[in-house]
């Protein structure tokens, strides 16, 4: 079974970028663009690990 990353994160080419790099190297990624769909990714279960963009909950109460 593949490890199964959550990637939080808003930039959608740096996701992208991310993304495939990851999953290249076997990993399975589910992208989330911002906190709120990030906890409903995490919420599902099943995920080994968190990348998380530690500047977005500051981006997003602006």
């Amino acid at each position: 079974m593949r490890p199964h990353l959550a990637l939080i994160e808003d930039d959608p080419d740096f996701a992208l970028m991310c993304r495939t790099y990851l999953e290249r190297e076997g990993f399975t990624v589910t992208w989330a663009m911002d906190a709120r769909a990030g906890k409903a990714v995490m919420h599902d279960g099943g995920i080994d690990l968190v990348i998380l963009d530690l500047g977005l909950s500051r981006r997003q109460r602006s």
